[in-house]
């Protein structure tokens, strides 16, 4: 039965340089572990459908999340995120590629507001349809930042709200996708935000008594 939902995926971006240049058993560990990090900053609104190798794919049933509640949900993650990737660089003991270029790695985020089929298989419960589609083609985009939040129209129009969502920049675009045509968006960079993320505290040494 297909049925109305608002769309969201979290995409760590150098994935594939990550695990092509540095050890691939530390750099799947990294990976998993920024994933669980990710999925643990959802408030509870987002069903989790399917991790795809470097991302989530998130879905919440029914209308348009509210555009502030939205852009928080992604704020929250791309926080814990990065929190999460400064813990991993100041622990790091090990001097392979994988633990020592982790903080190279980015996150960004698709938002979309459309019609999903659920495929149940066993207790698996996979989304599929057109917009599922129009969700993973804006994966690959004409903006210049790694690290962001595209919405579609379908989720909001920021410039019809009183407040921009999350207090972010927010910019208009488009991009054309074959068999699709035009997909027009708006996007904010989260290189300011990225920028007021906290290091963690320095990692307390045990005492070891002789």
């Amino acid at each position: 039965m297909a049925e109305s939902a608002t769309i969201l995926i979290p995409d760590i971006s150098g994935y594939t340089e990550f695990l092509t240049e540095t050890q691939l058993v530390h750099s799947s560990h990294i990976i998993n572990e920024l994933l669980d990090t990710i999925l643990a900053a959802n408030t509870g609104e987002f069903v989790l459908s399917e991790v795809e190798g470097d991302a989530l794919l998130l879905y919440h049933k029914g209308k348009p999340i509210e555009a502030d509640a939205l852009v928080r949900q992604c704020l929250r993650m791309f926080e814990s995120f990065h929190k999460q990737l400064k813990i991993i660089e100041r622990d790091a003991v090990c001097q392979c590629g994988a633990c020592q270029t982790a903080s190279n790695l980015s996150l960004k985020f698709i938002t979309h507001h459309g019609t999903i089929h659920e495929i149940k298989v066993s207790q698996f419960t996979k989304c599929s349809g057109l917009d599922m589609v129009v969700a993973h083609r804006l994966l690959k985009n004409g903006i210049s930042s790694d690290e962001y939040i595209l919405a579609t129209h379908s989720c909001f129009d920021f410039s019809s709200l009183e407040q921009s969502p999350g207090g972010l920049a927010w910019q208009r675009s488009s991009d054309q996708y074959p068999a699709i045509g035009s997909i027009e968006y708006q996007y904010a960079s989260l290189e300011g935000v990225k920028n007021t993320i906290a290091d963690p505290p320095p990692r307390i040494n045990p005492v070891v008594e002789l």
